[in-house]
């Protein structure tokens, strides 16, 4: 094995285990959080677990035998559907896994992908704490709407909503439209149907490999479900079989992740700002966000930002939407 193997990468002893399905992996990484979502994966006793999706350099996404996704990841993004390794930078996972290869746990309670076995001794659990959000926090952001644009446009990239390219033209001012037109109803069960038509239409427009508009889906989602106690609004839940109809397998779980308020750290400050009524931390974490993915960011940012001046129009009476229509 390389020298370049050494850190964070063991060669496992095969004089002193004998080889068996059990010690077959020959690289050995450790997990340094396991999100609370993948927990019971530590007392599943069934080998196969799911299997490989899709494989990028620092981040494999597994489709599990359950319908839930798993993220291997060697960032340091914590959310509760990742696992965050400690992994050598000169190593990738196209080095060392394939598209399809199954994912199952060894009798050490090690998770095995291919070649590479994860032991999860050691390792913190990741769990969301929300705060709990007050209605006096939110009208802080209505008198700072105007910070709240001029950081999304900054952050701004050719091809998100915002910024949009021939995929995605007009594609936010038709739906701030759309709100603005049943924003006097919100409030009624046949508004938040509506509502809930809006975002599916959205569903697999634009670029990147979560497209667009399922980016500014799941911010949406985040924002609309974690305020819905306050707002009077019920919850969004989208279907998986109406999702997967409109997008893919990844951007269908992660937009049922956003609803069901798994959120990955920088989100989950996103939301807690907004319960303190800290603008600051707020644009904080949008900044943070600006550089995800493509446009992945940036979009997730403007849809949870979106949702926000949504309800405050419907607490306080104001006209946000229509502020942001003019601004984007």
């Amino acid at each position: 094995m390389p020298n370049s193997l050494k850190q964070g990468i063991t060669k496992e002893n095969s004089e002193v285990s004998p080889k068996t399905e059990c010690s077959k992996p020959n690289i050995l990484v450790k997990a340094s959080w396991i999100g609370s979502l993948h927990m019971p994966l530590l007392l599943k006793n069934k080998k196969s677990l799911g299997e490989v999706t899709n494989v990028f350099s620092k981040t494999l996404n597994i489709k599990m035998d359950d319908g839930e996704i798993l993220v291997i990841t060697c960032g340091s993004l914590c959310s509760p559907v990742n696992v965050n390794i400690l992994f050598e930078n000169s190593m990738t996972f196209k080095e060392l896994v394939k598209r399809g290869t199954e994912v199952s746990i060894d009798d050490h309670r090690r998770l095995l992908i291919g070649n590479l076995a994860i032991s999860f001794e050691g390792s913190k659990q990741y769990r969301n704490k929300l705060e709990e959000p007050r209605i006096e926090s939110l009208i802080r952001f209505v008198d700072k709407i105007g910070q709240l644009a001029l950081a999304l446009n900054m952050l701004a990239r050719e091809g998100c909503l915002i910024n949009p390219d021939h995929t995605t033209k007009n594609l936010l001012k038709d739906f701030l439209e759309g709100l603005q037109l049943i924003k006097t109803e919100l409030g009624t069960a046949k508004s938040i149907d509506k509502l809930s038509s809006m975002l599916k239409s959205m569903c697999g427009i634009g670029p990147g490999f979560t497209p667009a508009g399922d980016d500014f889906v799941m911010g949406y989602l985040s924002m609309h479900n974690y305020l819905s106690k306050i707002s009077g609004l019920n919850k969004i839940e989208l279907e998986y079989d109406e999702l997967r109809r409109c997008t893919t397998w990844i951007s269908t779980k992660m937009i049922q992740c956003s609803q069901r308020s798994l959120h990955d750290e920088v989100v989950e400050l996103a939301l807690n700002s907004v319960a303190r009524g800290d603008v600051s931390s707020y644009i904080s974490a949008l900044i943070e966000l600006g550089p995800r993915g493509h446009t992945s960011g940036i979009d997730l940012a403007t849809g949870m930002t979106v949702s926000l001046f949504t309800v405050c129009d419907l607490l306080f009476r104001t006209d946000c939407l229509n502020t942001l229509k003019i601004s984007f």
